[in-house]
């Protein structure tokens, strides 16, 4: 399996979200937003590393349906 990184812009769209199932690819993003990670685990993503800092770092995955 290979992963598909996303930019936090198009992540929303059904579009991506079909086309990474369609193609069989994890998707995986990254961000220093503590807000963003519940956003983001609506969508099925889920935290595989977080780095804490002076700003956290989250690393997200989203393996296909």
């Amino acid at each position: 399996m290979t992963t598909r990184s996303t930019h936090s812009s198009r992540f929303h769209s059904p579009r991506w979200r079909s086309r990474c199932d369609a193609d069989d690819v994890a998707a995986w993003l990254e961000t220093t937003e503590e807000v963003n990670v519940g956003i983001y685990e609506r969508f099925e993503f889920r935290t595989v590393v977080r780095i804490p800092r002076r700003r956290d770092w989250w690393m997200m995955r989203r393996d296909p349906l």
